[in-house]
């Protein structure tokens, strides 16, 4: 069913890409996360130990698609039945995501990489990325930074690391590119806003509009969802569903019609294919009845 509705802001959750570089205190940020799972997919879990965080190891694409299917099962839980009381999902890295689909297009880089594994890591990536962000929850994914420096202006570009033409793809899913940059001081400082130096970006006006934004992923969520609504969309009307095609000859026909009604939609035309289906000697009166009123109101 197709609904008209007017729009009030929703309880939002985080869908996030934090770039950080080696020391810039990533395992700090995510673990402000409300009762986040950690999914290693590199260097193990020494370096968050002292988290003591929920943690799955992930070594190979395989553990990667088995996550994905267990979170699945979970998230779909109240949340005092679920095996651990998660609330979120941080995936250290997709750097390491990427390499480990790579990894077993070319086994273990046995064999080199071409245009047409190329484009199966890409598909790849984006196949398992997108099923992750779709997970109903709030989810971050860490990437690790690239730095460049432009040989004619010697500005530092903070590009990310990854492989391929996924890059671009995976970066409009994000509703956040936050950076996490170390100052010389030793102090650290986390950036959503556009940049001709970084790919940040953010979606919500409130957290954008923050100058100072806290090193609390938790503190995002409320201002993100400061201003939603406690109660549903209100429907303002609902568009009516189609009356369903009294045989699959019928249903058949109307699919074909369809791409014709696209180049030409005028009234004439209308006519003209109403006049066709009633010459057909295939269709039943009810067929032609049926389709007449589909093709009328398009």
């Amino acid at each position: 069913m197709v609904q008209i509705i007017k729009y009030s802001q929703q309880k939002n959750f985080i869908k996030a890409l934090i770039a950080w570089d080696v020391g810039s205190g990533k395992t700090s940020l995510w673990a402000t996360l409300p009762k986040p799972l950690f999914v290693c997919t590199e260097n193990g879990l020494l370096t968050i130990a002292d988290k003591n965080p929920l943690a799955i190891e992930v070594n190979s694409i395989l553990d990667l698609r088995d996550t994905l299917k267990y979170l699945k099962q979970q998230l779909a839980l109240p949340l005092d039945k679920r095996d651990a009381p998660f609330e979120s999902v941080v995936i250290d890295s997709l750097s390491a995501m990427s390499a480990a689909i790579k990894n077993n297009i070319t086994n273990n880089g046995q064999q080199s990489m071409d245009m047409r594994k190329w484009g199966t890591l890409a598909d790849q990536l984006m196949g398992l990325f997108i099923e992750f962000i779709k997970l109903p929850t709030n989810v971050v994914f860490l990437v690790h930074t690239a730095e460049k420096e432009d040989e004619d202006t010697k500005k530092t570009y903070y590009n990310l690391s990854l492989e391929g033409s996924a890059k671009e793809k995976v970066l409009r899913e994000f509703d956040i590119i936050a950076y996490i940059f170390k100052k010389e001081d030793g102090t650290r400082v986390i950036s959503v806003k556009e940049s001709p130096y970084t790919k940040a970006k953010c979606r919500s006006q409130a957290l954008k509009a923050v100058e100072n934004l806290p090193f609390d992923l938790s503190e995002w969520l409320k201002i993100i969802n400061k201003d939603a609504s406690t109660e549903p969309q209100k429907v303002v009307a609902k568009v009516n569903e189609r009356k369903p095609a009294p045989s699959k000859l019928a249903d058949d026909a109307w699919n074909a019609l369809q791409d014709k009604l696209v180049e030409d939609s005028t009234l004439k035309n209308k006519e003209a294919l109403v006049q066709a289906a009633k010459d057909s000697t295939k269709l039943s009166d009810q067929d032609k009845d049926w389709l007449a009123q589909m093709i009328l109101s398009y």
